[in-house]
């Protein structure tokens, strides 16, 4: 097993990991005819005009991607952009939860965050999503009173603002 950044090579790859990972994450959860209107090629158009290479890492093992984690500076108004990150995805396939990937793949990114002297890292998160609600906190985020909504082919959904402090931050004195 391996967490890396992401290279130009795995974007093909990616596109079908995260096809995969949405429709296992969310099959219960939005409508079926949002789902069905996915594809591995949609998601691979996306991704080629995103900039992945910079914040992206992976979990890999025997060459295969089992998860991703995009982390990036925030742009939430309300949050000094200068110090808070996020957690913009965060994918494990359903076989290969439970098992510490998704830890990994946090504590991993956490790390590229504080490198870049981010004191807080956010995440928005599907309210009902049970299982993203429980997993954040149990990675020691709380829901910091934020909501949203979010719609998908008409269905109306709350996402919550979950955060957490970077406890690791390392403050340079100056001289």
């Amino acid at each position: 097993m391996l967490i890396r950044k992401i290279e130009k090579d795995d974007i093909p790859s990616l596109a079908s990991l995260h096809y995969n990972c949405y429709l296992e994450s969310y099959r219960d959860l939005l409508p079926e005819n949002y789902l069905n209107e996915l594809s591995i090629e949609k998601q691979l158009n996306t991704f080629n005009r995103m900039n992945l290479l910079d914040y992206t890492y992976v979990v890999e093992s025997k060459e295969r991607l089992l998860g991703y984690v995009i982390a990036a500076r925030r742009e939430d108004r309300d949050l000094d952009r200068m110090d808070y990150g996020e957690i913009q995805a965060i994918y494990v396939l359903n076989n290969y939860q439970k098992i510490g990937y998704g830890g990994m793949l946090l504590d991993y990114a956490t790390a590229a965050l504080e490198q870049k002297h981010f004191k807080y890292i956010v995440v928005w998160v599907l309210k009902d999503h049970t299982n993203a609600v429980d997993f954040f906190r149990s990675q020691g985020y709380e829901e910091d009173g934020k909501e949203k909504e979010v719609v998908y082919q008409g269905s109306k959904f709350k996402a919550v603002r979950m955060q957490r402090k970077i406890h690791h931050y390392i403050v340079e004195e100056e001289e």
